[in-house]
């Protein structure tokens, strides 16, 4: 259970990207090509990138949730991801705040010019 209240390392490099990209004064670079629907978007160089995709989202799943495993456990919500051309569901999931009185930011799909950009859940 440790291992699910970290966020994964490709979220993480997406969401240091995007807001890298928001809060940069210079404009983000559209890669040269497109495939199905998704513009890969590059905020800096080297291999990280961040995808926006065309499509809108589905709106989200109602979770029913699960025993929870301690009264210090915080609810993850589930959310959507893109993946090999498509949106599919990640369920949610109960994790232990990092430190007392951390806060759940919810990860989400926020308009990006002419499509989505997924935002990674972080702890506040």
């Amino acid at each position: 259970m440790q291992g699910k209240s970290m966020m994964p390392v490709w979220l993480t490099v997406v969401s240091a990207l995007f807001v890298g990209a928001c809060a940069s004064a210079q404009p983000v670079a559209h890669h040269p090509h497109r495939v199905d629907r998704v513009v890969v978007v590059h905020a800096h160089p080297g291999p990280d990138h961040v995808v926006i995709v065309r499509k809108k989202p589905p709106k989200p799943r109602r979770e029913k949730y699960r025993h929870r495993p301690s009264p210090r456990h915080v609810w993850i919500p589930g959310y959507w991801a893109w993946h090999r051309g498509r949106y599919v569901w990640k369920h949610g999931y109960w994790a232990l705040p990092p430190r007392p009185g951390a806060v759940w930011v919810a990860t989400h799909w926020a308009p990006y010019r002419d499509g989505w950009v997924f935002v990674a859940g972080y702890w506040r």
